[in-house]
């Protein structure tokens, strides 16, 4: 549910980077009250990573303190925030800024993919998402160039598409993920070269 709803979200706003500074200010701002929502569920970002119940809280970040919390660079964009609200209507505006949390996490985990993947592993997503039936290993594996070859063998290729959730495997063929997916739809809206940061990888 937590991918379907996001999705929606991010069809319907489409949000320049420099928000992405405003979500987390607010992340900051209004920690606690977030940190108590999470902790009610649990929530697999892109890459596995998880917040919420009992791991959210043994990963805690340092709590910010009362100078940084106060100043004028939060407070300004908090003000802006709270305007924006008052535009907008907002009924409900801790589902709304829980909203626009789950968006900025989002476009973060796409981001970290986008600059750790090599463009060997975007081509092969991207010949996945052409195939409904996926692809087996055996049909995957030359899409490995030899530069990675030489530094890792196939399955810990393979093995990062799978780990970061582009990608399931049922027995021996390869399908990509609803998150696949959204990635390379990101990719497109952000105008990123198709080869990465890694064209000879």
């Amino acid at each position: 549910m937590w991918l379907e709803n996001t999705l929606k979200i991010l069809s319907a706003i489409q949000l320049p980077h420099v928000l992405l500074v405003i979500f987390l200010i607010v992340f900051v701002a209004y920690r606690k009250e977030i940190g108590q929502r999470l902790a009610k569920s649990q929530i697999t970002l892109p890459g596995g990573f998880q917040i919420g119940g009992d791991q959210a809280a043994a990963k805690e970040p340092p709590e910010p303190t009362e100078r940084q919390l106060a100043s004028p660079m939060v407070e300004a964009q908090v003000e802006h925030i709270r305007r924006e609200l008052d535009a907008l209507n907002v009924p409900d505006r801790e589902h709304r800024l829980m909203q626009e949390l789950a968006v900025a996490q989002f476009y973060r985990g796409f981001e970290v993919v986008y600059r750790t993947a090599w463009a060997s592993q975007l081509r092969a997503l991207r010949q996945l998402n052409s195939r409904s039936d996926g692809m087996t290993r055996e049909q995957l594996q030359p899409m490995q160039p030899e530069a990675t070859a030489a530094q890792q063998s196939f399955d810990n290729w393979l093995g990062y598409l799978v780990t970061m959730n582009l990608v399931t495997q049922a027995g021996e063929r390869v399908l990509i993920s609803e998150i696949g997916v959204a990635f390379l739809t990101y990719l497109v809206q952000q105008g990123y070269p198709e080869n990465g940061l890694f064209p000879a990888y």
